[in-house]
């Protein structure tokens, strides 16, 4: 799991930017630490699920779709074969 790191950083760096928020702002909105944050952001901390969904909360976006999707703040729909890959990397 550890090759989607930086494009997992890289979606949560763009949600930041597209919800004005720093990193500070965002381990507090998720109730990390500043260095946790800081670590994903820059694709340095293996995923958690627990803290993926606290920073997905922090954003305003769904966990799947910050999984899932490229640009999880656009408005366009995930493709139904995408999403079943996401699900089964849940079980």
């Amino acid at each position: 799991m550890s090759a989607i790191r930086p494009e997992i950083g890289a979606r949560i760096r763009q949600g930041l930017t597209i919800r004005d928020l720093s990193e500070q702002d965002l381990a507090e909105r998720s109730g990390l630490t500043l260095d946790c944050v800081l670590a994903y952001v820059e694709g340095r901390r293996e995923l958690d699920f627990s803290e993926l969904r606290a920073i997905c909360r922090g954003l305003n976006v769904s966990f799947m779709r910050l999984l899932a999707d490229p640009y999880p703040f656009s408005d366009r729909e995930i493709d139904s074969t995408t999403l079943a890959e996401i699900e089964a990397l849940s079980e």
